[in-house]
């Protein structure tokens, strides 16, 4: 049975049980009308949550539940630390995998268990010296025993980053003076810093543009809110062209040169003259060249989708201490690469401890203790067939969060995790004081829980959550970039 994770005894925690207490004494009335006033500015803004199934957009209302998450500074701090040595960690990977492999030959990681993730692409070596990881993405969740545990990583872009804002553009204004008096850490700074980071990279007069792939994008709208709050243009595939080894805006006027990409299209999707099979028409051909030549930059670089790869939570230790001769301050849940003859036998032997995956599609996902023989037996068929491509990851229980239920009533009944943003800032990474909670009827954790948190809705059981991250001192700092209306 999961538990709510105990609170930290401060002023924090004390702010915590304010907030908790106040939404407890509202009557089923005041909570109703709030949440009606949620999803009246949630309709406002044209946000909703968008799949794909089958090759077809399903689109349906966005859920943000009318409780925040609060999070004591201090222990967020801590949790901070942990998110900035992950990052600089995926950072050194991300160039060795890239340039010199020294995992490789330093046999930290068989080399199987990179080359069988489909996010490592052939055409983005010796491209990573060039332009390291300016952003940076990962997925946390706490356990019923308060320590917080890597869940994954999303290494190509800022995704979730749009959701995040709107989370506290509204429920700012629908808890405004529960908001005011809680003295929540703004979002503005990390916005700023990233903006400013983005004109840092080029000349006063450069283009800053956000990739997506076009008006049919599931998520178009998250992003048009995100490149208006980071003041890029929004623009899609086919907006882009390359001449004379540059990239080009289309315009009305004419040609418009581009200097910054930051981009939320995935890998296989940007050139398709980059890809090995040569079966992909997608993307800007020759964009690889550009980038190549220094000629445009783009956040993140390709090949980034390789540090997605969970297999890797089978070598965190080690990775750690390799590159940074550190040891890790978070850990992933115990994961197992099925490449490993000792971690595979371990998987099968202890099969009602962990669930079995497929690096490539997290979906493909099995509990051995809920499948029928015949199942079972197929499954470890296609793990002998092809074991690179397989990890097993310990099932863990995940604390619970506080809910509005069906009934109105507040109460901790949902797991919650927690994608969090971060930026390169001082030679190091700053991390936003926040994130983007997603709470789940689940309470069982492992790597497919809640992959990619931006698609975890795509469960009706699945809502989202502000994350409010509170201090002993009120922010008086402005809560929207200059000149970017709206944010909090």
């Amino acid at each position: 049975m999961a538990h709510p994770a105990t609170p930290n005894p401060d002023i924090a925690a004390s702010t915590q049980m304010r907030v908790l207490q106040r939404l407890q004494s509202l009557p089923v009335t005041r909570i109703e009308d709030r949440q009606r006033e949620i999803r009246r500015q949630i309709r406002a803004n044209g946000v909703v949550h968008s799949s794909s199934v089958n090759g077809e957009f399903e689109h349906r209302p966005y859920q943000l539940d009318l409780v925040p998450c609060v999070i004591d500074n201090r222990e967020w701090q801590q949790l901070s630390k942990g998110l900035e040595q992950h990052a600089r960690l995926r950072a050194a990977m991300f160039q060795d995998i890239y340039s010199e492999r020294e995992l490789f030959h330093q046999n930290v990681v068989p080399a199987p268990c990179i080359l069988a993730h489909k996010g490592y692409m052939r055409a983005a070596h010796r491209l990573a010296h060039q332009q390291p990881l300016p952003v940076y993405s990962t997925d946390v969740a706490r356990t019923d025993q308060g320590d917080w545990r890597l869940l994954g990583d999303s290494p190509e872009a800022l995704q979730g980053g749009g959701y995040a804002l709107e989370n506290r553009d509204v429920l700012s204004r629908v808890l405004a003076n529960l908001f005011r008096s809680s003295s929540v850490e703004r979002l503005n700074s990390f916005f700023l810093n990233l903006q400013q980071a983005l004109l840092d990279t080029a000349d006063p007069e450069a283009r800053c543009v956000m990739l997506c792939y076009g008006s049919r994008d599931p998520k178009v709208l998250e992003y048009s809110y995100f490149a208006k709050y980071l003041g890029c243009t929004l623009v899609s595939l086919n907006d882009l062209v390359v001449k004379q080894n540059y990239v080009w805006l289309k315009t009305i006027e004419g040609l418009q040169r581009v200097d910054i990409i930051m981009r939320l299209v995935e890998d296989q999707h940007l050139d398709p003259l980059a890809d090995a099979s040569g079966m992909s028409t997608n993307g800007i051909p020759g964009l690889l060249s550009v980038i190549r030549s220094g000629n445009v930059s783009m956040i993140n670089p390709p090949g980034a989708k390789v540090l997605q790869n969970p297999a890797f939570a089978a070598f965190h230790q080690p990775l750690c201490e390799f590159y940074l001769n550190e040891k890790p301050l978070l850990s992933p849940l115990q994961t197992l690469w099925l490449g490993t003859p000792e971690h595979r036998q371990e998987a099968m032997d202890n099969s009602d401890r962990f669930v079995i995956s497929n690096i490539n599609d997290l979906t493909d996902t099995h509990n051995p203790s809920d499948m029928q023989a015949s199942h079972w037996q197929q499954l470890q068929e296609r793990i002998n067939q092809h074991p690179d491509e397989f990890i097993a990851t310990a099932q863990t229980t995940l604390a619970t969060e506080h809910v509005v239920s069906k009934d109105r009533q507040v109460v901790a009944e949902q797991a919650l995790a927690i994608k969090t943003f971060m930026q390169q800032h001082e030679g190091g990474y700053q991390v936003m004081p926040g994130g983007l909670g997603i709470s789940s009827a689940t309470t069982k954790a492992s790597t497919n829980t809640m992959p990619h948190l931006h698609c975890a809705q795509t469960e009706h059981s699945c809502s989202s959550k502000d994350i409010w991250v509170v201090n002993e001192i009120q922010n008086e700092h402005p809560s929207q970039l200059a000149a970017q209306p709206g944010s909090e």
